[in-house]
């Protein structure tokens, strides 16, 4: 993923990327934002616009780091308009032109996505220990068995860890006794 983003340097795109990541919105959620959804002061950023009713695509609100916040602050003193996906002074829709050529010169281009980000950032935070409610909470996963946030993140590198050293310990114990 990191081959796609820096490849990307001179593409309106990266930005988008970069919020993608730092949010692990989906795309239209990002092409679809607005400056006046984003508190500067707090980090949050609100996905889903006034008005719009959440649907099973559930759009959250979401904090941003700081490095994300500062870029998001120097883009907002040279907008060009509310949203804050734009190129050349238009409303970007969809990111899949500037996707496109981020991607060129990959070995499997197009096994890459859009959505490739999202479960980038998803198995990313669950390498990382981040717990799996949380996680779903920032992906916009509404149910609790958590079926769809499992499905991006499944690889957790301590994985039933805490139940296997009690277990050693018990059987510790048993040996000992």
């Amino acid at each position: 993923m990191g081959r796609v983003i820096s490849s990307s340097a001179a593409n309106t795109s990266i930005a988008s990327m970069k919020r993608d990541i730092a949010t692990g919105a989906r795309p239209e959620a990002i092409t679809d934002l607005t400056w006046d959804r984003i508190g500067f002061n707090s980090g949050i950023i609100r996905l889903n616009p006034e008005g719009r009713a959440q649907t099973k695509k559930y759009r959250p609100e979401v904090r941003v780091g700081a490095i994300v916040l500062e870029e998001l602050r120097k883009a907002h003193e040279k907008r060009q308009g509310e949203q804050v996906v734009m190129f050349r002074g238009k409303h970007v829709h969809r990111l899949d032109t500037g996707w496109e050529k981020a991607r060129n010169g990959l070995p499997e281009p197009s096994r890459v996505t859009l959505y490739s980000l999202r479960h980038t950032v998803a198995r990313y935070l669950r390498q990382h220990g981040v717990d799996t409610m949380e996680i779903a909470n920032l992906l916009g996963h509404r149910k609790l068995g958590f079926d769809m946030t499992m499905r991006y993140a499944p690889h957790d590198p301590n994985y039933l860890r805490k139940s296997v050293d009690v277990l050693d310990e018990l059987v510790s114990f048993c040996v000992r006794a």
